[in-house]
């Protein structure tokens, strides 16, 4: 019961929680996005796809996974949640979500949060003389035959 009731609240579409669905609508926006990157890795941004994808590219694989949720299963689960979780009326009255189902959306909320995650946690020192020192070993590196 617990992870229908979480998958919902993190699909919810309420303006007055944080949810998947608020991050997808602000995210689409190009000027969130510049925002957010700018924010997070600030002028570091280009050295992020040394370490892994870029911040465009992390934003990008959001909106995509995002974009393979299922709303019928979505739709199903919510009447489930609504009806034969937080009310339990009578079993003939609502409908019920497969295991594959739930597991499918559970799956997919995982993956929804690492590219979160990733996005908003930069692998890059925010101090400037590390990323000098970081420069320098890397050069170093390269140099040896």
């Amino acid at each position: 019961m617990m992870a229908v009731v979480r998958t919902c609240i993190l699909l919810d579409s309420d303006e007055k929680t944080v949810s998947f669905q608020g991050v997808y609508k602000r995210l689409k926006e190009p000027e969130t996005q510049r925002a957010l990157i700018q924010k997070v890795f600030g002028e570091y941004e280009e050295f992020q796809s040394m370490f892994g994808s870029s911040p465009t590219q992390m934003v990008a694989d959001f909106l995509s996974i995002y974009q393979e949720i299922d709303w019928g299963i979505h739709s199903t689960l919510i009447h489930f949640r609504n009806f034969g979780v937080v009310h339990l009326l009578d079993r003939k009255n609502w409908k019920s979500i497969k295991y594959g189902e739930m597991r499918d959306l559970i799956l997919l909320v995982g993956r929804l949060s690492d590219k979160l995650t990733e996005l908003c946690r930069s692998s890059v020192p925010p101090i400037a003389s590390l990323v000098k020192e970081w420069r320098e070993y890397g050069l170093q590196a390269l140099a040896r035959p």
